[in-house]
């Protein structure tokens, strides 16, 4: 993973090691609600039943997870 954000509504049973698993916070939970409730829009889907699930976020371990394999 070179940047960003996943945002996950399961249990995370395994990540490779570089990525890590972090608690979403008020703010974020709040992204996640917007983004929620536009794709609820979309696809005529529950906004209720997506958003009683646990969500946790994954991002990058480092800003170079792959520095030490590029080649120069």
């Amino acid at each position: 993973m070179h940047g960003g954000i996943i945002y996950v509504r399961e249990e995370i049973t395994h990540v490779g090691r570089e990525v890590k698993v972090m608690a979403v916070n008020k703010s974020y939970l709040k992204l996640i609600q917007s983004l929620v409730e536009e794709f609820c829009g979309y696809f005529d889907t529950d906004f209720d039943d997506i958003m009683r699930g646990k969500f946790s976020k994954i991002v990058p371990f480092s800003h170079r997870p792959y520095g030490s394999v590029y080649a120069y």
